[in-house]
Formats: structure tokens, C-alpha cells, sequence
């Protein structure tokens, strides 16, 4: 039986590089996998996401909304958007964004628009019906490279099923990604606050409603 703990420093590969192992070999197996993580910009876990879903194996994720919609910064309308996030958009199409699809996303974390600031969901774990890993480690480079961080992985059963029954009831109150006709338009443009001109099926991140542009980046 699995229980590891691991401690991750700056600068620290080995560890990394064995968290980062266990993640994408739990990606690997074909048993249905819920994720839930505060902030997601790694690529490999990415392409391990997208070969999955491709192979038929089901994903359910929940991210944080407050980080998908952050402003590049305090005085910035200019939002970010995960450059992991969108190869995922971009080599799945919406056909797999749907209800009944291989892989399903949804969002928590609410814009308190009248005050600027966010509710923000911090949770950070991947589980299938046999493990679960925990802790405090994002799914980005920084967290896997350059930040302290600590781990988990266990076996133990009754642990992964208190995580299935919490991620259970957090997808039922997270919001879904499809918002208007089974489209990708949950992100609201923060200049003229339209959804529907925000299409990322075309490559285009940006607003066409009324030209504003929404920053990719690989953070």
C-alpha cells in the first residue's frame, strides 16, 4: 500500500520530480480521475489531460475561477488565462466539454465585483478510487520548482474516500464551464463585461465584442 509524504525545496529535482511522477502515472491509469487545484499552468500534466480524455478515460476538475479571471495586475483590466489551459481547449474542442464528455471542468471562487476582490478555491488534489495526493502543492512550474511544498499520496481507504465524497459535493456546487450552448464562454470580458464575445474555440482569447485582449501565459 501507497503512503508517501514528500517535501519539496527549491531547486530540489529529486522530490519534484518523484511528485510529478506519481501525478501523471495516476493521469496514466484508466480509471476515472477528479482533480482539484487552486492554480494550473503545467504542461505535462496537460498533454497527460488531453491523451487521456483522447483514450476514453474519464477527468472531472474542478479549478479556481478567481485565478482563471486575475488581472495581470492591481491596476490591469488584462486578464490571465493558463497557457496549459488553453491546449487543453484547443486539442479537445468543446465535444469534450460536455456533461456526459470524457472530461469535464468546472469552476469555484466568485468576483465580489463590488469591492475587486475574490473568494478564492485553495484545494490541491488528484484522486482516483484507489489514491489520493494532497497537500499544498498548485500544478505549476513554480510550485513544483521553486516554492517550499509538501505532498501526500495514500492508499488508505478511508482517506480517499472522505476526498471522493468532498470532491462530490464541491462539484455539485461548482460552475460549469459550458455556460451558453455547450460553448467555452465562462469568462467574462472585464472591459465591456460580455461572456458571449470570449471564444477561445477560435484561438482567439480575446473579447469580439469589443477588442479586448485576454493574456495567455505559461506563469
Amino acid at each position: 500500500m501507497l503512503n508517501n509524504s514528500f517535501f519539496l525545496r527549491p531547486n530540489c529535482n529529486e522530490d519534484s520530480q518523484k511528485v510529478k511522477s506519481l501525478i501523471l502515472g495516476m493521469l496514466e491509469n484508466k480509471e476515472d480521475c477528479f482533480i482539484a487545484v487552486a492554480y494550473f499552468t503545467d504542461e505535462d500534466i496537460a498533454r497527460k489531460i488531453i491523451a487521456r480524455t483522447m483514450k476514453g478515460y474519464k477527468t472531472m476538475m474542478i479549478l479556481n475561477l478567481a485565478d482563471l479571471v486575475r488581472p495581470e495586475d492591481a491596476t490591469d483590466s488584462i486578464v490571465k488565462v493558463s497557457k496549459a489551459l488553453l491546449d487543453i481547449f484547443k486539442s479537445l474542442g468543446r465535444q469534450a466539454f460536455t456533461d456526459e464528455g470524457n472530461l469535464q471542468i468546472k469552476t469555484l471562487g466568485i468576483n465580489l465585483s463590488k469591492t475587486s476582490k475574490y473568494t478564492v478555491f485553495h484545494h490541491k488534489f488528484i484522486l482516483n478510487k484507489n489514491r489520493v495526493g494532497f497537500g499544498s502543492l498548485n500544478f505549476t512550474n513554480n510550485a513544483f520548482h521553486n516554492n517550499y511544498e509538501n505532498f501526500v499520496f495514500t492508499e488508505e481507504q478511508d482517506i480517499v474516500l472522505s476526498f471522493l465524497k468532498e470532491f462530490s459535493a464541491l462539484w455539485n456546487e461548482a460552475n460549469s464551464f459550458l455556460t451558453q450552448n455547450g460553448k467555452i464562454r465562462s469568462i467574462s470580458c472585464p472591459s465591456c463585461g460580455g461572456s458571449e464575445g470570449i471564444d477561445f474555440e477560435s484561438y482567439g482569447p480575446f473579447c469580439s465584442f469589443c477588442g479586448h485582449r485576454i493574456k495567455n501565459t505559461g506563469f
